[in-house]
């Protein structure tokens, strides 16, 4: 007997691309990988640990503020239209890392720049498009059970994003930097 309902809940695949957008996207890589790179970079720009440390400051502060504004964004013009182009631009600043002139100046603007379009493709950006879907779960248990599966991808990224220097993943870079 045919049904009109599909084998797999259209919910579930939301889910999936909102864990590898969250796995593959600006967070992970900068967020969980600062600390290994933070030794490196201090000797690098002949700089303290503080000045250096100040960058992911800056990331965060301008992140946080960001938010609202990607919201807004993500109400007039749907959060996949503001979560793509994040993505597309983040990345391709992450792809200007090699043009650096080692000015710690223009290591903080790159740091607020990728502050800014992390707010656009956070775990924010994506439950809201989890969450857009909820009304049309098979069950109400359901619900959670998609976000969470989606959310899952910022976790994953936590763990395999980092070069590992040693066993942990999140913890690699402890205490070595």
């Amino acid at each position: 007997m045919v049904t009109g309902r599909p084998a797999v809940f259209y919910g579930w695949w939301v889910a999936l691309t909102a864990a590898a957008g969250l796995f593959l996207g600006v967070i992970p890589i900068v967020v969980f990988s600062f600390g290994l790179f933070l030794g490196p970079i201090t000797r690098d720009f002949h700089a303290g640990r503080g000045a250096v440390s100040f960058a992911y400051t800056l990331f965060s502060l301008i992140q946080a503020m960001s938010v609202p504004f990607a919201g807004w964004l993500m109400d007039r013009f749907g959060a996949r239209s503001v979560i793509l182009p994040s993505m597309v631009l983040g990345s391709f600043v992450l792809l200007l890392i090699p043009f650096w002139s080692g000015s710690l100046l223009q290591f903080y603007v790159f740091f607020g720049t990728l502050g800014f379009l992390a707010a656009g493709a956070g775990t924010v950006a994506f439950a809201k498009v989890m969450i857009a879907g909820w009304h049309s779960a098979p069950l109400p248990a359901h619900r959670l059970l998609h976000c969470g599966a989606g959310c899952r991808g910022a976790h994953d990224g936590c763990r395999a994003v980092p070069i590992r220097r040693g066993a942990g993943g999140c913890q690699a870079g402890r205490g070595r930097a």
